[in-house]
């Protein structure tokens, strides 16, 4: 194909299209980077260990499918256990005018999420099921103050009985 065929066959391809999904995506930018959290467990984990144990847990978040998804890839590890690993994919899903997302740990725990942002803080409203197969739901807020990124755990139900929030300060490191 010719490069004018090229350019035509492109101008073809977006005829119609108002924006890109890529665009959705952008409230999300203060999330790219990969963060570290190094403490003590905040409740009960069967992968982590019981509440007060040590931990560490890498987050990190990377671009997909030119900039049309985020990837979020979760590893934690306690002394005493095997890593603890979630991968979750956002995107944008143009008939619900959402960002969207699903989740999955390597303990059997399913998310399905929805995305918004309001003013600084990126939310999360999570429903899913646990590790034990329960339905959880929950509000993640992701807080950011240079390169701190205070993680929320909020309005948390486990078969609709209510958790205590907690929260976890992660560092940037790239």
């Amino acid at each position: 194909m010719t490069s004018l065929g090229t350019v035509a066959l492109m101008a073809a391809l977006t005829v119609g299209q108002t924006d890109s999904p890529s665009e959705h995506l952008k409230v999300l930018q203060p999330l790219i980077g990969q963060w570290v959290y190094v403490g003590p467990a905040q409740s009960d984990s069967a992968g982590i260990g019981p509440k007060g144990t040590e931990f560490i847990a890498v987050m990190t978040y990377t671009w997909e499918i030119n900039k049309n998804a985020l990837r979020i890839q979760w590893v934690g590890k306690s002394a005493d256990k095997k890593p603890v690993k979630f991968v979750e994919l956002i995107g944008w899903d143009g008939k619900q005018k959402k960002l969207v997302s699903q989740g999955f740990s390597s303990l059997g725990s399913v998310e399905h999420n929805v995305w918004t942002r309001e003013k600084a803080v990126v939310i999360c409203n999570t429903k899913g099921v646990d590790d034990e197969g329960q339905e959880v739901s929950l509000r993640y807020l992701h807080k950011f103050s240079g390169d701190t990124m205070t993680f929320e755990l909020v309005d948390t139900t486990v078969e609709g009985e209510e958790k205590p929030d907690v929260e976890f300060k992660y560092r940037r490191v790239r």
